[in-house]
């Protein structure tokens, strides 16, 4: 027994060392989760380089100690095809926290935490727009059949060596952490479609749980996590993490590409595993998420997912595009164009998903979207929509 805790301690010491060696090399190799502070305060970034009137030190989220942010979005959107049309409307209002209780170079603590409540003020969810229209390719909104409100994550960061070494407990939003993408990751920013806007296949939820993630360097780090895939309540659940559940579990690689110039580079790798649970069988497979400047205006985008056994949208879906930024000399606009191939049970539909996104104060946005699909049943849906992001 004491040989086992004598290598323990020395594997421990060993391992604290080589972090603490790596980390003396680095200025600061955080690279950071990607979340909703990291997209607005980086919408605001854009637009502030191009001059436009910000109020910009309102918006600096990360140089705050107590940062609290609130929005509200909707979204319209509007199907039909040769035989059928429907119709949804829906609305968020969110708020986020992030609060940084002890900022050392060796040590550093945040809490985050994140508050929406949706609402599907007319027509159909989103589900059921889908199948209204014949396809089961799915758009983003409400996937509510009314009200709903809901703790999408609690957790506490501990951020050792200067952001080497990433270790959080709490409620945990394992796509968040692991595939959100500021150019192809929120709906209420960029793209509509599921397939180019968020899940994997199949969509994981929300548990009490760990992650750790190693920052080597700004260009590559490596982690994983493990949840409650099945918790007894809505809020947080820490005590059936502990006792007779499921879980899921992610590891995931995280790059950027170098470049001479400054460019944009954001790339995930994840492989997921849902354990079984009752009557609902596992969940195997992997999604890629990549955001890749090609010039300090043009991102390109490219999401691949692929999974077995429990499927909840798809089997498979893939999408390629690019976002335009301040197109046509329009300072804080946005203009997105991708491509869509889902998979399900064999059978393939097409669909294009364009947006454009117009500034109009630093606190709102208004876009329009546009949505077309070759569904499975051979009939094209065309699905425009209208979108509002307030941010205050």
């Amino acid at each position: 027994m004491i040989k086992i805790n004598r290598y323990k301690l020395i594997l421990t010491a060993g391992f604290y060392l080589l972090l603490s060696n790596i980390a003396a090399q680095n200025d600061s190799v955080y690279i950071g989760k990607t979340d909703i502070f990291n997209l607005i305060e980086s919408d605001k970034v854009s637009t502030e380089k191009d001059k436009r009137n910000t109020n910009f030190e309102h918006w600096m989220y990360s140089e705050k100690k107590q940062s609290i942010v609130g929005y509200y979005g909707a979204i319209f959107q509007y199907g039909i095809n040769n035989s059928t049309s429907a119709t949804t409307l829906s609305h968020d209002l969110g708020v986020y926290y992030k609060g940084k209780f002890i900022e050392k170079k060796r040590y550093s603590l945040n809490v985050e935490a994140w508050v929406e409540q949706n609402s599907l003020i007319a027509g159909k969810s989103t589900g059921d727009f889908s199948k209204e229209l014949g396809m089961f390719s799915a758009t983003n909104g409400s996937d509510a059949e009314d009200h709903t409100i809901g703790l999408e994550y609690l957790y506490i960061e501990n951020l050792f060596f200067d952001g080497l070494l990433d270790i959080t407990v709490g409620k945990i939003d394992p796509l968040f952490f692991t595939t959100f993408a500021t150019y192809s990751g929120w709906d209420k920013y960029t793209f509509i479609s599921k397939t180019a806007a968020s899940d994997p296949v199949p969509p994981i939820d929300p548990g009490f749980g760990f992650f750790t993630e190693i920052n080597f360097n700004k260009y590559i780090s490596v982690g994983g996590l493990i949840t409650d895939a099945n918790p007894q309540n809505d809020i947080i659940d820490p005590a059936n993490f502990f006792g007779k559940t499921n879980y899921t579990f992610q590891g995931f690689v995280r790059f950027a590409i170098p470049a001479n110039r400054n460019l944009y580079s954001y790339h995930t790798v994840a492989y997921y595993y849902l354990q079984a649970r009752d009557t609902i069988s596992q969940a195997i497979g992997f999604t890629y998420v990549g955001n890749q400047g090609i010039s300090e205006n043009v991102i390109l985008t490219l999401k691949i997912s692929s999974g077995a056994d429990r499927i909840l949208k798809y089997n498979s879906a893939f999408s390629l595009g690019a976002v335009w930024l301040s197109p046509f000399k329009r300072a804080g606009d946005q203009f997105g164009f991708s491509g869509q191939l889902n998979e399900k049970s064999g059978k393939h539909e097409y669909g294009i998903d364009t947006y454009y996104k117009f500034y109009i104060k630093s606190w709102i946005t208004f876009s329009t979207n546009l949505q077309l699909y070759y569904s499975a049943n051979e009939k094209i849906n065309t699905i425009p929509g209208l979108r509002l992001m307030i941010t205050y």
